[in-house]
Protein backbone atom coordinates (compact mmCIF):
# COMPACT_ATOMS: atom_id res chain seq x y z
CA UNK A 1 0.00 0.00 0.00
CA UNK A 2 1.15 3.67 -1.17
CA UNK A 3 1.24 6.16 1.44
CA UNK A 4 -0.89 8.43 -1.11
CA UNK A 5 -3.50 5.68 -1.12
CA UNK A 6 -4.20 6.42 2.75
CA UNK A 7 -4.65 9.10 5.16
CA UNK A 8 -3.13 9.12 8.62
CA UNK A 9 -5.32 7.77 11.24
CA UNK A 10 -3.17 8.58 14.14
CA UNK A 11 -0.38 7.38 15.72
CA UNK A 12 1.23 5.13 18.70
CA UNK A 13 1.69 6.98 21.94
CA UNK A 14 2.97 4.54 24.60
CA UNK A 15 3.35 1.08 25.84
CA UNK A 16 0.40 -0.31 27.69
CA UNK A 17 1.23 -2.92 30.59
CA UNK A 18 3.87 -5.51 29.80
CA UNK A 19 1.97 -8.14 26.47
CA UNK A 20 2.85 -5.85 24.24
CA UNK A 21 -0.23 -3.79 23.84
CA UNK A 22 0.16 0.25 22.49
CA UNK A 23 -1.78 3.39 22.92
CA UNK A 24 -3.32 4.53 19.54
CA UNK A 25 -4.08 8.37 19.49
CA UNK A 26 -6.56 8.32 17.21
CA UNK A 27 -7.16 11.98 15.28
CA UNK A 28 -10.12 11.76 13.49
CA UNK A 29 -13.61 13.20 14.13
CA UNK A 30 -15.37 10.24 15.23
CA UNK A 31 -12.62 7.34 17.13
CA UNK A 32 -15.65 5.19 16.99
CA UNK A 33 -15.96 4.59 14.00
CA UNK A 34 -13.00 2.63 14.05
CA UNK A 35 -13.43 0.19 16.74
CA UNK A 36 -13.71 -2.49 14.71
CA UNK A 37 -10.77 -2.43 12.49
CA UNK A 38 -9.06 -5.69 11.90
CA UNK A 39 -6.09 -4.16 10.94
CA UNK A 40 -3.78 -0.96 10.35
CA UNK A 41 -0.86 0.27 8.46
CA UNK A 42 2.25 1.23 10.62
CA UNK A 43 5.07 3.41 9.40
CA UNK A 44 8.52 1.87 9.52
CA UNK A 45 10.98 3.05 7.37
CA UNK A 46 8.86 4.71 5.39
CA UNK A 47 7.36 2.05 3.92
CA UNK A 48 3.30 1.40 5.34
CA UNK A 49 3.84 -2.25 6.97
CA UNK A 50 0.59 -4.29 7.07
CA UNK A 51 -0.12 -5.15 11.15
CA UNK A 52 -3.46 -7.61 12.21
CA UNK A 53 -5.67 -6.17 15.04
CA UNK A 54 -6.25 -8.90 17.91
CA UNK A 55 -8.21 -6.49 20.16
CA UNK A 56 -9.44 -2.85 20.40
CA UNK A 57 -10.33 -1.09 23.08
CA UNK A 58 -11.61 2.74 22.88
CA UNK A 59 -13.77 3.77 26.09
CA UNK A 60 -16.59 6.15 25.23
CA UNK A 61 -15.98 9.53 24.21
CA UNK A 62 -11.75 9.18 23.88
CA UNK A 63 -9.39 9.16 21.03
CA UNK A 64 -7.21 7.22 22.98
CA UNK A 65 -7.70 2.95 22.50
CA UNK A 66 -5.66 0.01 23.68
CA UNK A 67 -4.69 -2.26 20.85
CA UNK A 68 -3.10 -5.41 20.93
CA UNK A 69 -1.39 -6.27 17.88
CA UNK A 70 -0.32 -9.99 15.96
CA UNK A 71 3.15 -10.69 16.83
CA UNK A 72 3.60 -8.02 18.91
CA UNK A 73 3.41 -9.66 22.54
CA UNK A 74 6.11 -8.16 24.84
CA UNK A 75 6.87 -4.53 25.49
CA UNK A 76 10.38 -4.48 23.80
CA UNK A 77 8.26 -5.79 20.74
CA UNK A 78 5.83 -2.70 21.50
CA UNK A 79 8.70 -0.23 22.24
CA UNK A 80 9.93 -0.28 18.81
CA UNK A 81 6.30 0.87 17.61
CA UNK A 82 6.79 3.82 19.40
CA UNK A 83 5.50 7.28 17.69
CA UNK A 84 4.57 5.54 14.79
CA UNK A 85 2.25 6.72 12.50
CA UNK A 86 -1.03 4.46 11.73
CA UNK A 87 -2.64 4.81 8.24
CA UNK A 88 -5.83 3.52 6.60
CA UNK A 89 -6.64 2.86 3.00
CA UNK A 90 -8.81 6.32 1.87
CA UNK A 91 -11.95 3.50 1.27
CA UNK A 92 -12.45 4.18 4.64
CA UNK A 93 -13.47 7.48 4.41
CA UNK A 94 -17.05 8.58 3.72
CA UNK A 95 -17.02 10.43 0.62
CA UNK A 96 -17.86 14.53 1.46
CA UNK A 97 -20.31 16.69 -0.07
CA UNK A 98 -21.18 20.30 -0.80
CA UNK A 99 -17.74 22.34 0.97
CA UNK A 100 -17.28 19.72 3.24
CA UNK A 101 -13.31 17.94 2.56
CA UNK A 102 -10.82 16.15 4.30
CA UNK A 103 -7.44 17.99 4.42
CA UNK A 104 -5.77 15.94 2.12
CA UNK A 105 -8.21 15.79 -0.42
CA UNK A 106 -7.58 19.20 -1.27
CA UNK A 107 -3.97 19.67 -1.69
CA UNK A 108 -2.92 20.91 -5.22
CA UNK A 109 -6.31 22.71 -5.92
CA UNK A 110 -6.34 26.04 -6.87
CA UNK A 111 -7.66 29.12 -4.48
CA UNK A 112 -9.81 31.30 -6.18
CA UNK A 113 -10.97 34.53 -4.48
CA UNK A 114 -13.59 37.04 -5.36
CA UNK A 115 -11.31 39.97 -5.36
CA UNK A 116 -7.66 38.89 -6.23
CA UNK A 117 -9.00 35.57 -8.80
CA UNK A 118 -6.17 32.82 -8.52
CA UNK A 119 -4.05 33.21 -5.58
CA UNK A 120 -2.13 30.33 -5.75
CA UNK A 121 -2.18 26.20 -5.03
CA UNK A 122 -3.11 24.66 -1.84
CA UNK A 123 0.27 23.22 -0.47
CA UNK A 124 -0.97 21.88 2.66
CA UNK A 125 -2.89 22.48 5.85
CA UNK A 126 -2.16 23.50 9.50
CA UNK A 127 -4.46 21.85 11.45
CA UNK A 128 -4.45 24.19 14.67
CA UNK A 129 -7.18 23.30 17.62
CA UNK A 130 -9.76 25.87 16.78
CA UNK A 131 -9.73 25.61 12.74
CA UNK A 132 -7.49 24.56 10.00
CA UNK A 133 -5.22 26.93 7.77
CA UNK A 134 -4.94 26.77 4.40
CA UNK A 135 -1.25 26.97 3.39
CA UNK A 136 -1.08 28.00 -0.22
CA UNK A 137 1.82 28.87 -2.47
CA UNK A 138 1.22 32.38 -4.27
CA UNK A 139 4.08 32.50 -7.08
CA UNK A 140 6.33 31.55 -4.17
CA UNK A 141 5.31 33.35 -1.47
CA UNK A 142 3.34 31.40 1.00
CA UNK A 143 -0.38 32.88 2.22
CA UNK A 144 -2.33 31.70 4.81
CA UNK A 145 -5.98 31.27 4.95
CA UNK A 146 -7.99 29.91 7.53
CA UNK A 147 -10.27 27.82 6.38
CA UNK A 148 -13.85 28.49 7.90
CA UNK A 149 -17.12 28.39 6.85
CA UNK A 150 -17.44 32.31 6.21
CA UNK A 151 -14.17 32.23 3.78
CA UNK A 152 -14.84 29.40 2.10
CA UNK A 153 -17.38 29.62 -0.56
CA UNK A 154 -17.40 26.99 -2.89
CA UNK A 155 -15.68 23.64 -3.16
CA UNK A 156 -15.29 22.58 -6.80
CA UNK A 157 -13.78 18.64 -6.67
CA UNK A 158 -14.03 18.19 -10.46
CA UNK A 159 -12.00 21.62 -11.47
CA UNK A 160 -9.75 20.98 -8.36
CA UNK A 161 -10.81 24.93 -7.04
CA UNK A 162 -11.55 26.35 -3.56
CA UNK A 163 -13.67 29.74 -4.09
CA UNK A 164 -13.02 31.98 -1.04
CA UNK A 165 -13.61 35.48 -0.33
CA UNK A 166 -11.02 36.39 1.61
CA UNK A 167 -10.85 39.23 4.50
CA UNK A 168 -9.77 42.75 3.62
CA UNK A 169 -6.02 43.08 3.70
CA UNK A 170 -5.57 39.33 4.00
CA UNK A 171 -4.19 38.60 0.19
CA UNK A 172 -2.34 42.14 0.53
CA UNK A 173 -0.71 41.04 3.51
CA UNK A 174 1.32 38.35 1.80
CA UNK A 175 1.93 39.31 -1.63
CA UNK A 176 3.09 43.32 -1.45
Amino acid sequence: MLKNECFELGHISKTSGYKGSVIFVLDVDIPEKYKKLESVFIELNEKLVPFIIKSFSLPKNSNFATVQLENIDNSEKAQSLLHRKLFLPLTYLTPLKGNQFYYHEIIGYDVMDEVHGNIGKITGIIDMPHYAILQVNANGKEVLIPAIKEIIKKLDREKSVLSIKAPDGLIELYTQ
